[in-house]
């Protein structure tokens, strides 16, 4: 890991992300992608931890950031986020260089498309209905997992749709 931190200050940018676990706890973490001197690429997740602030805003986020980045040493370098206005403000009021991750963006843009085309729309919204009733149903569940067996298929779990901003 030290090789890691010592390398981290010559080409690197970083991704910070925020979830809330199925137990409604929050968590953040710092993730970075750097070039070493023989210019192979690495990522590596730096932090994951418990995000304690009640608040998201960009003041908690900002001071949070920074000190992780101060913890690691890293300085100066381009933040990858998402497009939500607590995290710009965040980016903004540290003087950190950001730009939005283009991933989210086209996942925003592909969910507002599928969103105006009616027969997709129809498809998700009954999809979202079946998987709600099995949530709540274990004999539901239990036909499923015998589903998955019968046609030898990996044992998955029916997963609610999580959204994003």
């Amino acid at each position: 890991m030290q090789t890691a931190k010592l390398n981290l200050n010559s080409y690197c940018k970083g991704r910070l992300h925020f979830y809330t676990s199925t137990t409604n706890d929050d968590y953040t973490s710092l993730a970075v992608r750097f070039v070493d001197s023989s210019f192979k690429p690495h990522h590596l997740c730096i932090e994951v931890v418990p995000f304690l602030e009640i608040l998201h805003n960009a003041e908690n986020i900002s001071k949070f950031l920074t000190d992780i980045l101060q913890a690691w040493n890293i300085c100066h370098k381009v933040v990858v986020r998402d497009n939500a206005r607590n995290i710009i403000c965040a980016l903004n009021s540290s003087n950190f260089d950001h730009l939005p991750c283009i991933a989210h963006t086209l996942q925003l843009v592909i969910k507002d498309g599928l969103r105006n085309t009616p027969s997709i729309k129809n498809m998700v919204t009954n999809c979202k209905h079946i998987v709600g009733h099995a949530k709540h149903s274990s004999q539901v569940c239990k036909i499923v997992r015998i589903v998955q067996k019968k046609l030898n298929l990996p044992e998955h779990k029916l997963v609610q749709d999580e959204p994003t901003r």
